[in-house]
């Protein structure tokens, strides 16, 4: 599911995914109802810094697939 990239390149030991990988967060469920994966990634990262939730407002100019 998750994609390492340049690991031990020339950027070092960055790592990243796929964003079509975002798509299955969202098929794991939770036992909490209403929840899933995703909402867990979102909450977490709205934990670590609230402007990550603003990113989509970053892609207006960007057309839907």
């Amino acid at each position: 599911v998750w994609t390492v990239v340049f690991q031990g390149g020339s950027a070092g030991n960055a790592v990243g995914f796929k964003l079509s990988s975002l798509l299955s967060l969202a098929d794991t469920k939770s036992n909490k109802p209403g929840m899933n994966l995703l909402h867990f990634v979102a909450l977490e990262a709205q934990k670590k810094d609230e402007k990550l939730l603003e990113f989509p407002l970053r892609l207006k100019n960007v057309q839907a697939a």
